[in-house]
């Protein structure tokens, strides 16, 4: 078969039908936009099925890479191996069966009943509810790029690709501030269906219009206008070589690794929604538009120096962890997505080909970007026993703004000619290593530096170790740790255990005395100490989501029964065997069961648990499980609470002020919210906490611990549903 390309390498842009700019770009403008606003949907979508982790968004990432490396694929071999008029026919028989079987899909069927394997349901269930429809979206971008090459030689088809990109940044910036706000999610499915068939018809028009323009004159080489204004470099007519075509796969493949590594950062610390998955998502597209518009916007120098303060940024935020502010955290690790995506984008677009090889290119880039979801999302977990992969990007997108510096003759790196140049670099490089390497020897030794004074004046230091980690182990949900406190003190030797940078409770060790007492968040001054000593009926019935260390078993007496919800198997497997208060409070004679799955999932199938108590406390690091404080996920709760039962909240967070919400979810149910605000941190072994009582049991209300220290939580702005929550109107100043 004759190459489709050449047969076609002229068609009419001004007389002919195929060459209308109009046209395309409102069919380009209009894929991109859909295809990205059924990202932050899907994912919003499906998130309360997998236990809200932030892992659940770099899945979905890891699938839309995918599926755009496949739309790619199929691009490219379209307009290589197929003539003009079956490309259109092909395209368009896609686009109606893409339409025909959204129609009749329903994503509340794949809901699971358990979840065993998370990445492969999530893939699983992706592709059947929308793996066609985004398939097919994921081509047409490069198709009509093609398409619009080979109708209008004289023009540039790059700012298409720029054109998308500004689809797809629209789309991500209207989601979470008017649809997900105005629309409920299945209306937002059948709004996106209606939009589908609409694009639909106009990407058919193109196709058609495009299968029957008349061929015309190629202009003369050299004179590009009209669409585009950049010229193409001169070199790029020569086939690129070996190092060009690596450098189209590791620029993006490093983009897209910063992409997901900062976002699981930002999610990790603050909540998993999709106002903070769109806000990294959107300076990389914007890094996209900016690098792929003109290359006037990519200044080199410029960002070179930018990414250097980033950088220090980054060192900065890190060391801090959760104790820097919300607002700090975002904004320095969003500085690094888009200074170093700019980085990435700004240098693959410095490469790119002559138009003739743009689907090739396009591969290409689709190519990094999936492999670098792959990494993030399948890989890391199993190489790396820490959140690594957001350091690995940034070196990594520093070495190769040196091999771009290399490979490019006017640079003063290009074979080594200037060694100054080579000296600061390399400086910049090391810095950046040792203090990467210094953040990671934080994490596994806390040391206390203390000064000391004589009579004379003198000054000296020692150190001490505060703690040692003793384990660290990491998968979907998360990196887990188990830290040793004051190892050379037995008095005071304990071990705590660790969600990222957040204590999930802590147990001293084997055989002091103070082996079983309840420590942290759950002394008996906190408040859900509180609502178990105050509860009427001596054995008791609790309920409560999230593990931990199970400390707060230590409550149980002989007759007492506790059933414990917990998403991630490897909590269960360390609270089993790193720590024992389970198998004490069993020794006891109460019982206890661990249920393992999605607290939400495993209560909508069980039977009615006639519980009095149900503690709600599944943060994962300080993030907030949104998923859990809704008015369905309450709904969910009074179905296995006792009419005199009570839900405690723990609403402890160093970003966020939860007792609001709380509240609203109390009022919307007609029950009383009773924040107990408590500082336990005074005690040796005990935090400050926030907990808020949901119940109507006056038993508990107007027991004198609660009396005293109980106020109001007031009432949010809005009521959290699995539709709408709303994190702006609880920020802490």
């Amino acid at each position: 078969m004759a190459d489709a390309q050449v047969e076609t390498a002229a068609i009419s842009a001004g007389t002919g039908s195929g060459g209308g700019v109009l046209a395309y770009g409102v069919a380009v403008f209009m894929g991109a936009l859909l295809l990205f606003q059924i990202e932050p949907l899907i994912g919003k979508y499906i998130l309360p099925w997998f236990g809200g982790s932030p892992a659940v968004w770099t899945v979905c990432m890891l699938f839309f890479q995918i599926l755009l490396l496949a739309g790619y694929a199929y691009a490219h071999v379209s307009v290589r191996f197929l003539r003009p008029a079956a490309q259109a026919t092909v395209h368009v028989a896609l686009l109606a069966l893409a339409v025909g079987v959204m129609a009749f899909t329903r994503v509340d069927a794949w809901k699971p009943v358990k979840v065993d394997a998370p990445v492969f349901q999530i893939i699983t269930l992706l592709a059947v509810c929308i793996g066609l429809p985004f398939f097919v979206l994921s081509a047409t971008g490069p198709l009509l790029q093609a398409w619009f090459a080979r109708a209008n030689p004289g023009k540039s088809p790059y700012r298409l690709y720029a054109l998308s990109n500004a689809g797809s940044l629209i789309a991500l910036v209207t989601y979470p501030l008017a649809i997900e706000p105005t629309f409920t999610r299945r209306a937002q499915v059948q709004l996106w269906w209606v939009g589908l068939a609409v694009f639909g018809a106009i990407c058919a028009l193109v196709a058609l219009r495009a299968r029957h323009a008349r061929p015309a004159a190629v202009p003369a080489a050299g004179k590009e206008h009209g669409f585009a204004s950049f010229p193409l470099p001169v070199e790029t007519v020569v086939a690129p070589g070996w190092a060009r075509r690596a450098m189209w796969l590791l620029l993006p493949m490093c983009a897209s690794v910063l992409l997901l590594a900062a976002t699981n950062k930002i999610c990790q610390d603050v909540a998993v929604v999709p106002f903070l998955w769109v806000l990294p998502l959107s300076l990389y597209l914007l890094s996209f538009i900016l690098a792929f518009d003109h290359s006037w916007w990519y200044q080199r120098w410029l960002f070179a120096l930018l990414f250097v303060a980033a950088l220090a940024g980054v060192v900065w935020a890190l060391f801090q962890g959760v104790d820097a502010s919300i607002r700090a955290q975002i904004s320095v690790h969003c500085a690094a997505v888009f200074v170093g995506c700019m980085i990435c984008h700004g240098e693959v677009f410095r490469l790119r080909p002559a138009p003739a090889g743009l689907t090739g290119y396009f591969l290409t880039i689709a190519a990094g970007g999936a492999l670098g979801g792959t990494f993030v999302a399948l890989a890391a977990p199993h190489l790396f026993n820490r959140f690594i992969e957001y350091q690995i990007a940034l070196v990594g997108t520093a070495v190769l703004l040196l091999a771009a510096l290399w490979l490019d003759p006017a640079s003063p790196l290009h074979r080594g000619r200037q060694l100054a140049a080579w000296m600061a670099s390399s400086v910049v490089m090391a810095c950046l290593v040792i203090a990467f390497v210094k953040q990671l020897d934080k994490e596994s030794v806390e040391v206390t530096r203390t000064k000391h004074v004589d009579a004379s004046g003198n000054e000296t230091w020692t150190n001490r170790i505060d703690a040692v980690t003793v384990s660290v182990s990491r998968n979907f949900y998360g990196v887990l740790s188990v830290k040793e406190r004051d190892p050379d003190k037995p008095a005071s030797r304990r071990f705590a255990l660790f969600h990222g940078g957040i204590n999930h409770g802590l147990q001293y060790a084997p055989g002091n005395e103070n082996e079983f007492s309840v420590t942290t968040y759950y002394t008996s001054s906190s408040g859900v100490g509180m609502a178990i000593r105050a509860f009427p009926r001596r054995t008791q019935r609790i309920g409560v989501v999230g593990l931990g260390t199970g400390s707060i078993a230590a409550y149980a007496e002989k007759g007492d029964y506790f059933r414990f919800y917990e998403i991630n198997p490897e909590v269960i497997r360390l609270a089993s065997s790193r720590f024992t208060y389970l198998r004490h409070v069993r020794e006891l004679g109460a019982v206890v069961d661990v249920v393992e799955g999605d607290a939400r999932l495993s209560m909508e199938s069980e039977a009615p648990q006639d519980l009095d108590l149900i503690v709600l406390d599944a943060f994962s690091g300080d993030a907030v499980p949104t998923h859990l404080l809704t008015r369905e996920a309450f709904e969910t709760y009074y179905k296995h609470l006792r009419p005199d039962g009570v839900i405690a909240v723990h609403a402890t967070n160093k970003h966020l002020w939860l007792p609001p919400v709380i509240g609203g979810l109390a009022a919307e149910f007609g029950r009383k919210a009773v924040l107990i605000s408590d500082n336990a941190e005074e005690q040796a072994d005990g935090y400050a906490t926030d907990w808020v009582l949901v119940t109507n049991n006056r038993a508990v209300l107007d027991s004198e611990p609660v009396r005293l220290h109980g106020e109001d939580p007031k009432r949010g702005k809005s009521l959290w549903t699995d539709e709408h929550t709303s994190l702006f109107e609880i920020l802490k100043k």
